[in-house]
């Protein structure tokens, strides 16, 4: 399994998930791949392409998700919330 986290991280959020990510490699036989920050729009559609599943992680989000829209655009499943407009979309 190859986990790719990209696009920009809140500064928060950085310790929270170095310890997850720490917890999972000692887990689990995972690689996890971190790009975090800007992600250049020639790049992004290239991570879409090569994803199998797309997780959109907006928990209480009731607007839409470009996320969502990319990962039509490129043909993949998509792992998210039932709520608001990601929920429509995705229904």
């Amino acid at each position: 399994l190859c986990l790719v986290l990209a696009g920009p991280l809140r500064r928060a959020y950085a310790p929270h998930l170095g310890a997850a990510v720490d917890a999972l490699r000692a887990a689990r036989p995972v690689q996890v791949v971190q790009a975090f920050g800007f992600v250049p729009q020639e790049d992004v559609a290239t991570y879409f392409r090569l994803a199998d599943l797309v997780l959109a992680p907006y928990p209480q989000h009731l607007a839409s998700s470009g996320i969502v829209l990319l990962a039509a655009a490129a043909g993949r499943p998509v792992l998210a919330t039932d709520r608001g407009l990601v929920g429509a979309f995705l229904r």
